[in-house]
């Protein structure tokens, strides 16, 4: 069995031919669930690197596909390798629509996934919803890690916090860029803080000053910056946010 792995693995990697690539893939994917557990870590490391770093487009998707369904098989063996692949993958991705499927598949592995492996997706998840340069990412991540906290029954749990405090963060620096960059961070973080409501005396107040905030960065003037006033308005409320999460 451990042979064949072999030469289909060579097969996957190194023909000049797409066609057989593919049907190598196929063919690891296959040997997966009565293979050695050598042989399936040799399957596993062999579709990691096709997904991950295949020329064509076909091959890193079927790659992808198959070695998810590998996890499904033996989450146990899989794990090791499937969560930091999707977890570069979501952060480090050439193309966006592929890193949006790889956000997706990290909720989808967090819940068969052993415990050790879920921190790191949604460590993944935090920081790409805090500092991702792509909004409809970091508005993915956000929602993804709020499915699997959601699930956990963690929903104010550390990551709700951390991810607070990171957006939080962000806000303030944007203060010092464009009005229309300083309202986006401000929309992303009143959405947050909506969504994950804390039992604190202090949560309503911090919630009407950043929708308050919101609508008066809608009407804030055009230009460069903004000013003064407004930039230490936009400080002092992300404060109240940040210290708000950091006691929950």
């Amino acid at each position: 069995m451990n042979e064949s792995i072999a030469t289909h693995r060579e097969t996957a990697l190194d023909s000049p031919y797409s066609r057989d690539r593919e049907a190598a893939v196929e063919e690891l994917a296959r040997s997966f669930p009565s293979a050695s557990e050598e042989g399936k870590r040799e399957v596993l490391e062999t579709l990691r690197e096709v997904g991950l770093d295949a020329t064509g487009s076909a091959e890193r998707e079927l790659a992808r596909e198959k070695l998810l369904d590998c996890f499904e098989a033996d989450p146990e063996t899989a794990a090791p390798v499937v969560v930091p692949a999707f977890c570069r993958l979501a952060r480090d991705g050439k193309f966006t629509d592929e890193r949006l499927a790889a956000v997706d598949t990290l909720r989808r592995v967090a819940r068969d996934a052993p415990t050790d492996h879920v921190e790191p997706i949604t460590e993944t998840l935090s920081d790409l919803s805090a500092e991702a340069t792509s909004e409809d990412l970091r508005d993915r991540a956000r929602r993804r890690l709020t499915d699997i906290e959601t699930r956990d029954g963690d929903v104010s749990g550390d990551d709700s916090g951390y991810l607070a405090v990171s957006l939080a963060e962000h806000l303030q620096r944007a203060a010092g860029d464009s009005p229309e960059s300083c309202r986006r961070r401000a929309v992303e973080l009143r959405d947050f803080v909506a969504n994950h409501p804390v039992d604190d005396d202090a949560y309503g107040t911090v919630r009407d000053d950043i929708d308050a905030l919101v609508e008066q960065l809608d009407v804030a003037p055009t230009g460069d910056e903004l000013d003064d006033q407004r930039r230490e308005r936009v400080d002092r409320i992300a404060e109240r946010a940040k210290q708000l999460y950091r006691r929950h």
